[in-house]
């Protein structure tokens, strides 16, 4: 039997370290997409440097996790926290890296003449950052009700996705000279709708921590 004392250290350290990674992941994305909104290379790369971090706690937290498992042997409910956990980490070093290609692309486009009007984009970012926000306010209180929330949104963040990618793609078809910003855009707007699908990623652990149901492909 493992000491309560040095096991619930060790949980809160992990809950400590997860929310220290997803306010990294949320403060590259929120530089990210303010760089997307205004074109700012300097903030662009300010995202791209924070993803170092993520990768670090990422190896931070796996090895906790493994830690906890192989001396104290959680069972139930924390079993499920913790290898949920360890899936979590995952999802939010894939999400660094997209916030990193992201940043990637503003400095690409910062460099060209800047395409008018700017369809539907930030709205679609705006609304993928709410629901990255909402899925780690949902891991963190253990939230059923937020991490469903996080579900519904997903579907205007695809009907956006596809909004957006028919209008440019129909602007390239016009007009040539803006198909290398096009393409730029319709990337940006690719890695926001991955974005939406790690958010949702994480509800559906949520879902599977508190109740114990598998909800995925569903």
């Amino acid at each position: 039997m493992h000491a309560p004392t040095r096991y619930s250290r060790e949980m809160r350290i992990l809950r400590q370290e997860l929310l220290r990674m997803g306010g990294q992941v949320e403060e590259m994305l929120g530089a990210a997409i303010e760089a997307l909104g205004s074109f700012d290379p300097k903030l662009a790369r300010r995202a791209l440097d924070m993803d170092k971090e993520v990768d670090r706690l990422e190896i931070e937290i796996d090895e906790h996790c493994l830690r906890i498992l192989a001396l104290h042997q959680p069972a139930a409910a924390d079993l499920r926290f913790v290898t949920a956990s360890m899936k979590l980490v995952t999802d939010l070093e894939r999400m660094g890296d997209l916030v990193g290609n992201v940043a990637e692309g503003v400095i690409a486009l910062s460099r060209e003449e800047r395409l008018k009007p700017y369809v539907d984009l930030p709205q679609m970012a705006q609304q993928v950052q709410a629901m990255v926000k909402l899925a780690l306010d949902a891991f963190v209180a253990q939230d059923v009700a937020l991490a469903h929330r996080v579900l519904e949104a997903d579907n205007d963040v695809d009907e956006l996705h596809w909004q957006i990618r028919r209008a440019l793609v129909a602007r390239m078809g016009r007009d040539g000279a803006i198909v290398s910003r096009g393409l730029n855009l319709l990337l940006a707007t690719k890695h926001l709708e991955r974005l939406g699908d790690h958010a949702t990623n994480i509800a559906e652990k949520v879902i599977f921590m508190v109740q114990g149901q598998d909800i995925r492909h569903q």
